[in-house]
């Protein structure tokens, strides 16, 4: 806890290097795979295999832990979260766009506004201590992307990443 308090306080400067998303995320899937089977979760990754972005490679890879680590506490048993990346162009710039959707119950309108908050959690008590989110957030923002969260109705979460790719 006191290190995810200091991500705030003094967060680490990135120390960017060229990263293969696909391999990445496959990285980070393969860490969950016994977790996802204890719940019978099937994980989809489907990201464009060439898409490449500038990151700090424990970074992105705790960013995209914390984002997988919510959508396999979401998600219902025998459910299915899907990851699918790929390159997108918004108001002329290239982005890498990643998304990761679970099929659990959703994400209440009066939380959604505070979900990146640092110790707000829309858990019961005792089932999270609010920070996975704040620190995945704070991470993207570290690198200059984006990150957001909708929760269409009956659907589950969708949360997508958006990284600027170099020119």
């Amino acid at each position: 806890m006191i290190g995810d308090i200091m991500l705030f306080a003094r967060p680490p400067q990135p120390r960017p290097v060229i990263q293969n998303l696909a391999a990445v995320v496959e990285e980070v899937c393969g860490a969950f795979a016994a977790q996802a089977g204890r719940k019978q979760l099937q994980i989809d990754c489907s990201i464009a295999p060439a898409l490449t972005i500038l990151a700090d490679a424990a970074q992105i890879r705790v960013l995209l832990s914390e984002l997988l680590r919510n959508a396999l506490d979401a998600a219902v048993p025998r459910g299915r979260i899907v990851l699918e990346g790929g390159q997108i162009v918004d108001s002329g710039r290239a982005f890498a766009r990643l998304t990761i959707a679970d099929d659990g119950r959703g994400i209440p309108d009066a939380v959604l506004p505070h979900l990146f908050d640092p110790f707000f959690s829309g858990r019961q008590a005792g089932r999270g201590l609010g920070f996975g989110l704040a620190k995945a957030w704070r991470i993207a923002t570290l690198h200059a992307a984006t990150l957001t969260a909708e929760s269409p109705a009956d659907r589950g979460a969708v949360f997508t990443l958006k990284w600027p790719l170099e020119s």
